[in-house]
């Protein structure tokens, strides 16, 4: 027969799992999850199938003028390339997945620091992933193929386009070239003459 104490403990335990396990629950269906698979297209011109599975908060709208939730973003791809297989973790919008010869490289949209510091980041795997100054990132290689890339925005690289002068891509560009931060210049709309003479150099 069990005493008094260790009753009253079990049952406290068995309240503390209860409790643990409804809050597991709870959090899980407030959470967006998404695990889709997509063909990119690499700056090579060959196509990658990129497996992109994560979650967030969902976000509560309320029309226009109201809303809560989002943030706590999970991100994790997963893609195969000449027989070795790669796997990205964090907590950013991926935006490309390229390869600089043979190490690959992920492109995100950091959303979730402060508003001030979002922006755009760049991480390459040697041995282990590592984010790189956005400045170093080889230009030829400087191109969206998920989150953020419009085809029509795009409009195949036209420096006279109007839409591609102030798409994402223009945006990386600027940042690429000028070492400055994506706030810094995410109200900037590329010149032609700058986008020509980015595209010259990625070739």
């Amino acid at each position: 027969m069990i005493n008094r104490p260790k009753k009253i403990a079990l049952t406290l335990l068995l309240i503390g799992l209860f409790g643990l396990l409804a809050l597991s629950v709870f959090s899980y269906l407030l959470h967006d999850h998404w695990d889709d698979r997509v063909n990119v297209t690499l700056a090579d011109g060959t196509t990658l199938e990129v497996r992109n599975q994560g979650s967030e908060w969902h976000y509560f709208s309320f029309g226009h003028a109201f809303g809560f939730g989002g943030g706590d973003r999970r991100e994790r791809l997963e893609f195969e390339r000449h027989g070795s297989r790669f796997v990205w973790e964090g907590l950013y919008e991926p935006i490309a997945v390229q390869f600089d010869g043979e190490v690959p490289v992920v492109i995100v949209f950091d959303r979730e620091s402060t508003h001030s510091d979002w922006g755009l980041r760049y991480y390459r795997k040697e041995y282990d992933w590592n984010e790189q100054p956005l400045s170093s990132l080889p230009r030829r290689i400087a191109l969206l193929n998920m989150w953020g890339y419009d085809p029509d925005q795009a409009a195949d690289c036209d420096p006279e386009n109007s839409r591609f002068q102030c798409s994402l891509t223009a945006h990386l560009w600027l940042c690429i070239s000028t070492g400055k931060h994506y706030q810094d210049i995410k109200h900037i709309n590329a010149t032609a003459e700058f986008l020509r003479s980015f595209l010259d150099l990625m070739h």
